[in-house]
């Protein structure tokens, strides 16, 4: 009977050379190291079984709730299910960062689209004396600016904020903006200086998104999510809410005929194979839900 420890990174379980022993810890040979292909989870039968790497845990267990939480809002943006390779995950619009990646009989892993950009880094922050992504203009100007123009300079601004830099690229320097003759003291004290994105007075508090997201509530008559014993995921009301607040988003409700046909039959497919390695409670029953 072997340890059911995991060993080291880089190392082998042996087992033991009597009954009961638990065995030992050896290097990997490099030809005994795991080499993955890829794989959608076409082509494998529904009801194959599959092993799983602890690697794969162990990179969703290193994300914060944060991290997995804009993940999850990242997917949602994609429209479908995305892999990270920098953090080693796989995201689903509806379920959010999958804790396991089947690894099937013929040695590939279920891995998604590959996107690192914009998702490289969610908790990305901006380094110490830069990172604010406004940008402020004197009012006359701001009036006297085309889309175009304001669009250009906010792009800039928050491209440089984000990079953690103080102030924006010399290409989006806007002409004009102090009046001729006027002193910097005349510049910053005299005129009404705006949010150029936004309108609103430069220095007034940020005013807070609307989210996109809807109200995770499993209660009451606008509830948009089911509860464990009704199968988990979204309803019809949710799926709804969802798609007005993203335009353009594919989001559908669970496929749970018992022989669904086509582009149905697909969906059914690929939604079992990515929740394989589920083992929360929600998760659970959303496969049963689904006739997994």
């Amino acid at each position: 009977m072997s340890s059911p420890l995991d060993c080291w990174k880089g190392y082998e379980r042996v087992p033991g050379t009597k009954p009961g022993a638990k065995g030992s810890c050896r290097k990997s040979s490099p030809a005994n190291q795991n080499h993955y292909g890829e794989s959608r989870g076409e082509g494998h039968k529904s009801g194959e079984r599959f092993r799983s790497d602890p690697a794969d845990r162990k990179a969703f267990e290193a994300l914060s709730q944060m991290q997995k939480d804009s993940l999850h809002n990242q997917a949602n943006l994609y429209g479908k299910p995305f892999f990270s390779p920098k953090l080693g995950v796989n995201v689903d619009p509806e379920d959010g960062v999958l804790s396991n990646r089947p690894i099937y009989s013929d040695n590939t892993k279920l891995t998604y689209d590959k996107i690192d950009r914009p998702f490289t880094s969610p908790m990305r922050r901006a380094t110490k004396g830069g990172g604010t992504t406004k940008v402020c203009l004197p009012k006359s100007k701001v009036n006297s600016m085309s889309p175009e123009q304001k669009k250009k300079v906010v792009a800039a601004k928050e491209s440089a904020g984000r990079s953690g830099k103080r102030e924006r690229s010399q290409g989006s320097e806007v002409k004009g903006a102090r009046k001729k003759g006027a002193t910097l003291r005349d510049w910053f004290e005299k005129e009404n200086w705006v949010n150029v994105k936004t309108g609103d007075e430069c220095g007034a508090p940020t005013k807070r998104k609307a989210s996109n997201e809807p109200r995770k509530t499993t209660k009451g008559k606008g509830r948009n999510f089911r509860t464990v014993e009704e199968g988990a995921g979204m309803t019809e009301e949710g799926v709804k809410d969802y798609k007005k607040k993203n335009p353009g988003s594919n989001l559908q409700t669970a496929v749970t005929e018992k022989n669904p046909k086509g582009k149905r039959a697909a969906r059914r497919k690929s939604f079992c194979a990515r929740s394989r390695g589920w083992t929360g409670e929600r998760g659970r029953a959303a496969r049963r839900r689904w006739n997994c």
